[in-house]
């Protein structure tokens, strides 16, 4: 697939350069809010290969690429340039509660893989330990509880920095 062609010609039936207020993207999606929603074609982008479907949620218009999305999100980061405006026109029809959860899903999508990497090594331990497969004695019980501890205090580690981070506290990534 040519990413290119398929961010060129997802610019034209959003209504074009200058109907992109702001960009950004999510694992799957596109996440544009646009200045006039009007002008884009929604028929035509979900008959578009590469495209698996349009949303328009909470003030933003979505276009769900899939696992590819970066590939495309790149170039049309390019292809706009400067003409991305950072002055949240769209921000101001945001309601509070939608506002408050914005941030929240902000603060807690970096950290899920890691919270769901340490539940499931917490899970499989109480699996092996329910069928008498692992003596909580023993030193596989240990080594495996010890990295699903281990891993839980390292998810609240970053949990803090990505709150800091959010809520403009800390200005600088360690990492």
């Amino acid at each position: 697939m040519n990413y290119q062609e398929l961010s060129n010609k997802i610019i034209e039936l959003v209504g074009g350069k200058d109907n992109i207020a702001s960009l950004a993207h999510c694992a799957t999606r596109l996440r544009f809010n646009l200045k006039d929603e009007s002008k884009a074609d929604t028929e035509k982008l979900k008959a578009t290969s590469g495209i698996m479907g349009v949303v328009q949620s909470g003030g933003q218009y979505q276009i769900i690429i899939g696992s590819d999305v970066a590939k495309v999100y790149g170039p049309i980061m390019e292809a706009c340039g400067d003409n991305l405006s950072n002055d949240g026109e769209k921000k101001e029809k945001k309601g509070l509660v939608s506002a408050f959860l914005d941030m929240i899903s902000s603060i807690f999508a970096p950290v899920l893989p890691a919270i769901t990497a340490a539940g499931m090594l917490k899970a499989v331990l109480a699996l092996l330990v329910a069928f008498n497969l692992v003596d909580t004695a023993s030193s596989s019980y240990q080594v495996i509880n010890f990295m699903g501890m281990q891993l839980s205090i390292l998810c609240q580690c970053f949990w803090l920095l990505v709150l800091l981070k959010s809520l403009n506290v800390m200005h600088i990534w360690l990492f």
